[in-house]
Parts: C-alpha cells; sequence; structure tokens
C-alpha cells in the first residue's frame, strides 16, 4: 500500500511538472461566426419536427423496446440521441432571436428501425404546414450502431492480431435533416453527419430487462445528439460560438507578460510586445511569435492576415503547429465567401 502511494505521488508530481514546462496554454473567447446556409431574415418562422419517430404515447414502451430489439442496439438509444438534438437546435435557435421556432405536435411520423433515410414529405403535406410556418427543419433519421468491446476483442483475434479488451463501447450516431421552404414546397437543404465516440460498457448495458425498464437510462446518447443539434443549427443561423486557442509564452518574460495581457482580454497590448520580441530575430521564437499574431488576428476577425502569419510560421519558420491552422484558416475563409455569395443569388439558391 506504502509503494502504491509513492507511486501515485510521483505520477501526480511528474503531471504537475509537465504541466508547468509546457510553452502554451489555452486562452478562449467568444466570437459570432456566420452560416453555411444562407437564409434571408424575412423567413424568422423555423418548424422543427422529429419525424424520425412517431409521436403516440401510448405505445411508447412497446416501440422502444421492439426498436431496440429490431436494430440489436440498446433499447431507447435513438430515441435519447433525437431528445438531445431537437433540444440543441432549438436552444441554438432562440439564443439566436432572429428565428421563432415552433415544435410540430402531430402523430404523423414512423417507428424508425434502420438507419435508412425516408423520401421527402409529400407537397400535400407541405402545403398543410406552411399555414404555421415559413420553414420546417424535419429531422429525418437517427440511427446509432454499436460496436461493444467483446466483439473488437474477437476480430482482432480473428485477424491474427493480438486481441485488444477495451472497456468502452464504440458508438457511431447517424443523423439526417432536410430544411423545406414550405411557400414553394421545396427541399433547400438535405444534411448527413455522423458522429463516433465512447460509451462506458457497465452490466447495465447488456441487461436486456434492465433496458425495457427503464428505457431511457442512456445519458450519453443524449448529450451526443445535443452537439450534433447544435451543429446543425450553426448550419442555418448565426451563432455565438466559443474558440479555444494556444498561446505560446516561454521565451522571455516578456512572453509571459503577453500572455497575463490575453487572459484579461488586452489583445492588442500583447500583439505590441509579440511584435517587439519579432524585431529581435531571435530564430527559435519567431514561429511561436507569428503563431500568436495569427491567433490575434483571427479574434479580430482578420482572417486572411491570420493565415498569412501562420502560413509564414509553418513555411519560413518550420513551426509545425502551424500547419493544421493555416490550413483550417484557409477552409474557413472559403465557407465565409460561400456565404456571402449565396446572399447574392435569389433564394432558394
Amino acid at each position: 500500500m506504502k509503494n502504491a502511494l509513492s507511486a501515485l505521488f510521483l505520477l501526480l508530481f511528474a503531471a504537475l511538472l509537465l504541466g508547468s514546462c509546457s510553452t502554451r496554454k489555452s486562452v478562449y473567447y467568444y466570437q459570432m461566426r456566420c452560416p453555411d446556409l444562407y437564409i434571408p431574415d424575412s423567413l424568422d418562422q423555423v418548424l422543427v419536427w422529429n419525424r424520425a419517430f412517431s409521436k403516440k404515447k401510448g405505445n411508447q414502451l412497446l416501440l422502444n423496446t421492439l426498436e431496440g430489439l429490431a436494430s440489436g442496439e440498446n433499447v431507447g438509444d435513438d430515441r435519447q440521441a433525437a431528445k438531445g438534438i431537437l433540444q440543441g437546435l432549438e436552444e441554438t435557435l432562440i439564443e439566436e432571436r432572429k428565428r421563432k421556432q415552433q415544435k410540430i405536435d402531430t402523430s404523423y411520423g414512423r417507428l424508425q428501425l434502420s438507419g435508412e433515410i425516408p423520401p421527402p414529405l409529400p407537397d400535400s403535406f407541405l402545403r398543410a404546414l406552411a399555414k404555421k410556418g415559413q420553414l420546417l427543419a424535419s429531422l429525418d433519421m437517427v440511427d446509432s450502431d454499436q460496436e461493444d468491446p467483446h466483439t473488437e476483442y474477437a476480430r482482432n483475434g480473428s485477424q491474427g492480431r493480438a486481441p485488444r479488451p477495451t472497456a468502452t463501447n464504440q458508438i457511431y450516431l447517424k443523423v439526417c435533416w432536410r430544411l423545406y421552404d414550405l411557400e414553394r414546397q421545396e427541399v433547400v437543404d438535405i444534411w448527413r453527419s455522423e458522429k463516433q465516440f465512447s460509451g462506458s460498457s457497465t452490466s447495465s448495458d447488456y441487461d436486456v430487462l434492465g433496458q425495457i425498464i427503464s428505457p431511457w437510462k442512456n445519458k450519453k446518447m443524449k448529450s451526443q445528439g445535443y452537439r450534433l443539434g447544435r451543429q446543425y443549427a450553426m448550419r442555418i443561423c448565426s451563432t455565438m460560438v466559443q474558440k479555444r486557442r494556444y498561446i505560446y509564452h516561454k521565451g522571455h518574460k516578456e512572453m509571459k507578460a503577453a500572455y497575463k495581457l490575453v487572459k484579461i482580454g488586452d489583445w492588442d497590448e500583447a500583439a505590441k510586445i509579440w511584435r517587439q520580441q519579432l524585431e529581435t530575430n531571435e530564430q527559435k521564437l519567431r514561429g511561436p511569435l507569428l503563431f500568436n499574431l495569427a491567433v490575434y488576428e483571427e479574434q479580430k476577425g482578420e482572417l486572411a492576415n491570420a493565415e498569412t502569419l501562420a502560413r509564414e510560421a509553418f513555411f519560413l519558420n518550420a513551426f509545425q503547429p502551424a500547419r493544421a491552422y493555416y490550413k483550417w484558416l484557409a477552409e474557413e475563409q472559403k465557407r465565409i465567401k460561400n456565404y456571402l455569395w449565396q446572399q447574392e443569388l435569389p433564394w432558394p439558391n
């Protein structure tokens, strides 16, 4: 016991030491993100509908049980994910405050037993919904597949690899949305996404009777669904997002002073210090300094300047962390340019 405590203390001490020696630290800031899909501000009423599942409440327990048994997954997983997806979308629409949202209360739906995407809604149904709103965000499909550690263990052994038992399931959550312009009865967007994550593998995961009695137990499915719901909301409306970036603070005391300024939100003064440090021509600091200045330009909204600095950090100063950053900045500029281009076209594009 004494040896175990000593080993634990050494591990904690080593972790603290490594953390204190890190050359970079995280900073967070909020910024407005433009959507991927342009929707005119005049279309301010969005109907939100969970088409993937039936709304009939009387047979809820039976439907959840059949769903899980038919698809081979935990009972109620997909429905929990759908709840989280709708919550994430609706909360983000409310946060934007430009578009009103309204849930559709209807028994028209279907029991989702597979990952197949249904056909679009008939025009007659869309015309009826047009009396309630202008846009319809329809959650058409939610499907999850799980690979438990026992399956992975067996497959690795059969393929000649050393079996690797794990403590978690690999879960694949697939989602499909359609967005309709109800006035024209047109599909203006179809969006598919897949999220992979790990789930805890406890005895209750394999207890079918326990799943039937308590089918809403898997909170992790709901939380992952919530993220996918917010992700689709970011596609169709402007949202305030929190960004996490790294700032390099090792080298001189001035670098630490600049990082402290960033922590209190004084980016301009921090940038002055980084520029002054660049003039010293100390080669080993050029990459980190240029990277920091790129982050400074990004938080100002000057993505082209940020990309130029990140490229200089990578190509001229061999600063490897800047490689993924300049690529992301280039893609983000393309996304914004495409959004602005959509505004010049007649709606729907």
